[in-house]
């Protein structure tokens, strides 16, 4: 009998040490999340009602974003429908509540239960017809019929715990 108990006693302390490893290298965001939302909001400062009708457009022609985070602070970003897809790793803090696509934009996220969400800010700006940015300002930019002034944005996204 002694010795079942000494078995049963270790089986739950490496399984208790398992589980605190694994919340000590990312804890609730550690998974893969799909994207059940998006939306633009009405004001560029991330207030205000959103508007996901191009989220639905997405999900119309079966488009689907995942992002899977590992232990350890990296991860995948991938899109994919249509034919395409395309991955981008992800970088994450817990500590900070941040993520990083490619190393390059970094966002603050919220985590609340098996919902994961974050806004995306986009500065205004000037582009050519090819899609290019240019370093205009607004009135030097809307002169120029070759040029389109896009006003700065904020987008809403939202993910599930798959």
């Amino acid at each position: 009998m002694k010795k079942y108990i000494l078995l049963l006693s270790l089986f739950v302390s490496f399984s208790c040490e398992d589980k605190d490893e694994n919340e000590s290298e990312g804890g609730q965001i550690v998974g893969l999340w799909k994207a059940t939302d998006a939306g633009e909001y009405e004001n560029a400062n991330c207030t205000g009602d959103i508007d996901n009708m191009g989220f639905a457009f997405l999900q119309a022609f079966g488009i689907t974003i995942t992002m899977e985070f590992k232990s350890g602070g990296t991860g995948t970003y991938k899109m994919g429908g249509m034919g395409e897809d395309i991955e981008m790793p992800i970088t994450w803090n817990e500590s900070k509540s941040e993520f990083c696509l490619m190393g390059i934009e970094c966002m603050e996220y919220k985590l609340n239960d098996n919902k994961f969400s974050f806004d995306q800010k986009a500065d205004a700006y000037c582009e050519d017809l090819d899609g290019n940015v240019v370093n205009y300002d607004e009135s030097t930019c809307e002169q120029d019929p070759s040029r389109t002034w896009n006003e700065a944005s904020c987008s809403f996204n939202e993910f599930t715990k798959q």
